[in-house]
């Protein structure tokens, strides 16, 4: 499925209350940097922790809502980009693209590393999400 841009020329600004932004889990994943157990993605950036118990992220980084559109069948995208401010790839910038479930309680994800400060350029976003992608991520909304 490919999903369909709307006003993809307009410079999308994030809501406050963002269904991208909140705490994403998911206990089965095996705690590697691609699949921390926990996620929590704000306005001023994300946080992982390898363990869902960890009381200090491992990693912290800046994001930036790219763009956002729902597809035909109702579940939500992002591109996203940002630079990791800590942990083992502090300095690397990424740009992500992320899916959010019509219910907005599942969030899958896959990325570029563009390297450290690496040049942002739209054609480096990925195109598609897949569980085969070397950086696949799935995680599940917590709370209501």
């Amino acid at each position: 499925m490919i999903p369909l841009e709307v006003n993809a020329q307009e410079k999308y600004v994030p809501k406050a209350n963002e269904e991208l932004f909140g705490t994403w889990t998911d206990e089965k994943n095996d705690k590697s940097y691609y699949r921390p157990q926990k996620e929590v993605i704000s306005v001023d950036g994300f946080k992982r922790f390898p363990n869902m118990t960890d009381p200090l992220p491992s990693e912290e980084a800046t994001l930036k809502v790219d763009s956002k559109w729902i597809d035909s069948e109702g579940n939500i995208w992002y591109k996203t980009s940002g630079q990791v401010t800590t942990g083992v790839y502090k300095g690397w910038t990424f740009q992500e693209l992320d899916r959010l479930s019509k219910s907005g309680r599942v969030f899958e994800s896959v990325f570029t590393a563009l390297g450290v400060k690496g040049e942002y350029k739209p054609a480096f976003y990925p195109k598609t999400i897949g569980t085969h992608d070397q950086t696949y991520m799935i995680l599940y909304k917590e709370g209501k």
